[in-house]
């Protein structure tokens, strides 16, 4: 496999030891700044004998973390580097393991934030378990240049059972030769070049030396030494002007006196008044250097603006108006105790659910008296529903009148306080406790403010305070467009590319997914942003802002549309600037905001303002956005979109991206096919050669095809599979690895999506199946097996020893319980013994002289409480003085007195499944198919269905997967046909009988079991929570292949245990079958309802009505985070991104009659998505 990976890089940890090896990587690993997704393929290795690491056995895998800038100076010693202050702290963690694979390589791909600057990185990679525990570990650097680097590998650090092995690297650098060598030629070459006339200039120049100083001795001409005192004097006094008109960011004031009795000796930097003039102080004075390309903001309207800026982004939150809610800030901006300033105190220490507490504190009141700490005032709507609730913790009391509460407030336009609400009151104890209340908001209010209230003594804790309005009408997609914490969105906004599309939607773009938007006069939907305040006033400034999206280049680029009404260009404008943040911290702060610079301020009267585009009322004008110089130390950008005074504005087609990135950057790969196609048939392959492009990386070979799919084949635009080939006698297997984390495979499908305009649908449902399969937990009934993956334990020969020592992990859930332990041995010789331990046990669980041949042994154990929670429990099989060869076969740990031979830990099943590709689901990315030199248009690269896939061994007879693969293919029978166009098994290629029955008795039990035995033993034979997840995914996306032909069921364990997925993913979000169709009639008919059986398999139904709890708490589980509708159309949004315009063209030039051409798009998928996403919401309300 090694041979396969270009660019393998090898740490052998043990040959580290001795000297420092420096690992020289010039050649084999290229960084530059902001390079995203820079993939680094290592090969882990150990001992002497380079014996590769089995990572997946062992469960590891990758991390780095270290500092990216400047270096002071080289350690002494050696071992690294005295990184500068403005170092960069970096940090990156492959958690999922996706990137763990077979010979010990890991391939990552580095994000761009793992390049924020140019110098050096210095730090470690290596490789941690599942626990977080670090196995081993080696110091690297590298230069980050925007080039090439030079990288090098000192010091490993090897963590197991072992000691310490620490190391030191002598960092070697390539010398400078070559650049003085260039240097010394070019001097030659200037010297060469003087001619001999150059000479004779020289000669006559030299000549007119006398007759010059005697002008000068005369005084008719200045001295060079008078003439450069007074031009650098000139020169001082210019470059001072020109610097103070034009640095920095414009200071705005509102007029040339107030500028004079503000700062009547100057000041640096310029300022803007309201008349749109610009001033800088220069001999003595202020100097008016012209009209300024934008109005400058008073002292007064900034204030208004910064304070609706702080209130729009603090918490990211629509759905809660209180203010630094979640003490983003790490301080108490946004709350006061006004009567006791000094009882009130910012807490990181007790936090509820991971958010710090706003702790109050009193004593030594001797009545009844109240100490609060005040939120600051926030808008509200009138007559709107509102509830509120916080949670609170209370130590330190010994009267009854001690009590916490929390109360809401309402004010009108004149700040007269209404009436409001409060919680009852509530008894100090530690433990968290929820206070809520909830009401109208009065028809006369304006804003509210809430009090967090600590009645005479002792010390309360307040975290987490909500206020949120809640509509009486059904959600819009406008409010299920939520305000993502910058934290939390940063995936969802990683992509910037901007694609318009007449057939895909009108108008297309990327812009961010979602906005702050604190003012209900802002709404977002459909991709245009509406400020509305054409009841306001002319000194009104209304805004929303963006999500925070990183920045990686030096300039970036903007482009937008725009229309207005009832703007008259003066008095009322929109305008748009940006915000740019060093760090994700100071953005949710909105501190050192590092410089604001204004984009373009509209005017709807030509000529009124300098360089500004006419935008003309009721008319969408396209704006060819500025190109903005990006401050240094640069990291985030926000966009900030304003519209001053009375009027509406929209704002659609945002974008922004790196300027200079050429087009080349988003071509999709190309795959060149050459050979006779004509014969080709599901059933009869052709040989061709193929050339695989992709920018700069090449592929060239042979491959086999032929067609693929069922009913997919009456479509004119065919799936094809693929077989890759290294010789044109197809004898040799092209093995390659399409992307950093997919499996080694020569085998790949053409997916034509032909039912599919935006070929979206079936990769962006994958990828949203793989997040739920990676969220769920397993459920189980006992017994169950306490060992985890008791068929793959940890064997390790201890070095110079003639010790065994087999680990297994444990779940936790026998500690003070009575089990038994059983397992069994089986030895060629006699000879030796074993120990069975236990970590943090006194004694051996088992212990006995090694015999020959398979012995079983069965011990009851009382065990303790766990008295180490956060540590790791193990049991350990130590095997002394024995030279042959030993097996452990079913070590089983059980609850009870009675041993249980044959029980199953479903999690090792369920690990199984997450560590394959994409953990079980399909894979794939975006390329253009070109046969014979004739483009066939788009297609979707896309990963097969083999055992690679399941992560399932076809050698393994315990290992099959089954997929339902006709139309009634429900389990809704007791015998099921197996053979093509029926129950097909895809792993393995021919399956026993036993396997056969094993999944028989599946569906029999499914489909005839009673509901107290479905409820009883259904745990045990399925992973519940799989088939839950089926059945929520199918009623939510309306996946008409859901119930049948789509379905997969996995074992890895010979049938005890099975896993329910799901393969094909088109026909969703409204798709018809055959593409021909949108039917909006299944927002509200699809499967939901307790008495349907519309699309569903037996096993969806059967767990629909036997456990409707599990259902109703997995969709509230899921509603605000993977089923939460802005994010899956952020999904749809990145992947549809990646495409250009003139790619879809190309395509339904070819394909003019693409059936769902006209009926699905981007809008139509947003819109879909929130409407079901409603239906499912309300029932599951009510449910």
């Amino acid at each position: 496999m090694a041979k396969e990976i270009s660019n393998l890089i090898t740490f052998n940890t043990y040959k580290f030891e001795r000297g420092g090896l420096l690992v020289d990587m010039f050649n084999q690993f290229n960084a530059r700044v902001g390079d995203q997704g820079t993939e680094l393929a290592i090969q882990w290795e150990t001992s002497k004998t380079e014996t590769k690491i089995n990572l997946k056995e062992r469960g590891l895998h990758f991390f780095g973390t270290g500092s990216v800038g400047q270096y002071l100076e080289k350690l002494e010693d050696g071992t690294g580097f005295k990184m500068s202050a403005d170092a960069s702290t970096v940090e990156w963690e492959d958690k999922d393991g996706a990137g763990s694979l077979d010979d010990g390589i890991t391939i990552v791909k580095l994000p761009k934030q793992f390049f924020p600057q140019k110098g050096i990185f210095f730090g470690y990679f290596g490789l941690k378990d599942s626990l977080g525990n670090i196995f081993t570990s080696v110091n690297v650097w590298f230069r980050v240049l925007g080039g090439v680097p030079t990288m090098g590998a000192a010091i490993p650090y090897f963590v197991a059972e072992f000691d310490e092995v620490l190391e030191r690297c002598n960092g070697k650098i390539v010398d400078a030769l070559a650049e003085l060598r260039e240097k010394y030629q070019a001097e030659v070459k200037k010297n060469e070049d003087m001619s001999a006339e150059t000479r004779a200039a020289l000669e006559k120049l030299a000549a007119s030396v006398g007759a010059i100083q005697a002008q000068i001795d005369a005084g008719d001409v200045v001295t060079r030494r008078d003439f450069t005192q007074q031009l650098n004097t000139v020169k001082d006094d210019t470059h001072n002007a020109i610097a103070n008109v034009t640095s920095g960011a414009p200071k705005p004031i509102k007029d040339l006196a107030t500028l004079n009795a503000t700062y009547p000796n100057g000041t640096e930097g310029f300022f803007v008044t309201e008349d749109g003039h610009k001033y800088a102080y220069q001999d003595n004075s202020w100097k008016d250097f012209g009209i300024y390309q934008a109005n400058g903001l008073s002292d007064e309207d900034a204030s208004k603006l910064n304070t609706a800026y702080h209130h729009a982004i603090a918490d990211g939150d629509p759905m809660n108006l209180i203010y630094n809610a979640d003490l983003l800030t790490n301080n108490l901006t946004g709350w006061t105790c006004k009567d006791y300033p000094e009882a009130i105190s910012f807490d990181d220490t007790n936090r509820y659910r991971g958010i710090a507490s706003i702790k109050l504190t009193q004593s030594g009141l001797t009545e009844s008296k109240y100490t609060y700490a005040e939120s600051d005032q926030f808008k509200v709507v009138p007559n709107q529903p509102y509830v509120f609730n916080v949670s609170g913790s209370g130590l330190n009391t010994d009267s009854s009148l001690n009590t916490y509460s929390a109360q809401v407030f309402f004010a009108d336009s004149q700040g007269k306080i209404l009436d409001g609400t409060g919680t009852t009151n509530q008894e100090f104890q530690t433990d968290w406790n929820i206070l809520s209340c909830s009401g109208m908001v009065p028809a006369t209010a304006e804003t509210a403010f809430v009090r967090l209230i600590l009645r005479q003594n002792g010390t309360v804790f307040f975290s987490h305070p909500v206020f949120a309005l809640r509509k009486t009408a059904p959600l819009t997609t406008d409010d299920l467009l939520p305000i993502i914490e910058t934290k939390k969105s940063e995936a969802i906004n990683d992509a910037h590319k901007f694609v318009t599309d007449n057939q895909i939607d009108i108008p297309q773009n990327s812009f961010p997914s979602s906005w702050m938007v604190a003012d209900q006069r802002v709404s977002v939907q459909n991709s245009i942003i509406t400020i509305d305040n054409s009841n306001g006033a002319d000194t009104d400034y209304v805004s929303c802002f963006s999500n925070l999206m990183p920045v990686s280049s030096d300039r970036i680029f903007s482009g937008y549309s725009l229309k207005t009404q009832n703007c008259d260009g003066v008095n009322s404008y929109p305008f748009i600037q940006l915000y740019f943040y060093k760090s994700k911290d100071d953005a949710v702060a909105n501190v050192n905001s590092i410089s604001q610079q204004d984009w373009h301020w509209f005017t709807t009267t030509p000529g009124l303002y300098q360089q500004n585009p006419v935008v003309s009322e009721n008319k969408w004008t396209d704006i060819n956005g500025g190109s903005f110089a990006v401050p240094k130390g640069v990291n985030y950008v926000r966009i900030q979109y304003v519209l001053k005074g009375k009027g509406t504005v929209y704002f659609t087609n945002l974008s922004e991206y790196n300027k200079g990135v050429s087009p080349e950057k988003f071509s999709l790969p190309v795959l060149y096919l050459n050979g006779n196609l004509s014969t080709v048939t599901k059933d009869t392959i052709a040989k061709a050669a193929f050339s695989y492009k992709d920018g700069e990386v090449e592929k060239d070979g042979y491959l086999t095809i032929k067609w693929q799919g069922a009913s997919s084949l009456n479509y004119p635009k065919k799936n094809w599979n693929i077989k890759l080939f290294s010789d044109d006698n197809f004898s040799e297997k092209m093995k390659v690895r399409m992307k950093a984390d997919w499996a080694n495979n020569n085998s790949y499908m053409l997916k034509a999506d032909w039912i599919d305009a935006t070929h979206a649908r079936n990769l962006v449902n994958a990828d949203l199946w793989k997040q739920l399969t990676l969220s769920r937990a397993v459920l189980r009934n006992n017994p169950v097996n306490y060992v985890q993956h008791s068929d793959m334990p940890y064997v390790d020969q201890m070095s110079g020893l003639d010790v065994k020592h087999t680990i297994y992990y444990l779940d936790k859930g026998f500690y003070g319980k009575t089990a038994t332990v059983s397992f069994d041995l089986t030895t060629d010789s006699a000879g030796g013994d074993f120990h069975l331990v236990m970590s943090h046990q006194a004694h051996d669980l088992v212990t006995d002289n090694i015999q020959s041949g398979t012995h079983h042994y069965s011990q009851t154990i009382t065990f303790d409480e766990d008295k180490h929670p956060d540590e790791v429990s193990r049991l350990s099989m130590i095997v002394n003085n024995y030279a042959g060869n030993f097996k452990l076969e079913n070590m089983a740990l059980v609850l009870g007195d009675k041993e249980i031979p044959d029980a199953d830990n479903p999690v090792d099943s369920v690990t199984k499944l997450r560590k394959a590709p994409n953990a079980g689901t399909i894979q794939g990315f975006p390329i253009l198919l070109v046969i014979n030199g004739t483009p066939q248009g788009l297609y979707n690269f896309d990963s097969k269905k083999n055992n690679d896939l399941w992560n399932v061994d076809d050698k393994d007879p315990k290992n099959y997967v089954v997929i339902s693969d006709a139309p009634d293919g429900t389990l809704a029978t007791d015998n099921p046909q197996f053979g093509e166009g029926k129950y097909n098994f895809e792993v393995p290629d021919k399956p026993t009988d036993i396997m056969k029955n094993q999944f028989t008795a599946l569906a029999k039990f499914i489909n005839s079991s009673s509901d107290e035995e479905f409820k009883a033993q259904a745990a045990d034979k399925v992973d519940l929570m799989a088939a839950v997840d089926q059945y929520l995914f199918n009623s939510y996306t309306t996946m008409i292949d859901a119930g049948a032909k789509s379905d997969v069921y996995i074992t890895y364990n010979n049938g005890k245990y099975w896993i329910p997925s799901f393969y094909d993913f088109d026909s969703t979000w409204g798709l018809e079958a055959d593409g021909s169709a949108i039917d909006d009639r299944y927002i509200m008919t699809w499967g939901a309802s307790p008495t349907s059986s519309f699309m569903m398999s037996k096993l969806q139904i059967r767990v629909r009505d036997n456990f409707p709890e599990l259902v109703k708490a997995r969709w509230n589980e899921l509603k605000d985070t993977i089923f939460n509708p802005a994010h899956i159309t952020a999904m749809f949004e990145n992947y549809i991104s990646q495409i250009d315009q003139h790619y879809y063209e190309l395509d339904q030039e070819i394909w003019p009659n693409i059936p769902s051409l006209k009926t699905t798009n981007r809008r139509q998928l947003q819109q879909f998505i929130a409407d079901r996403w409603n239906v499912m919401n309300e029932f599951y309300a009510n449910a």
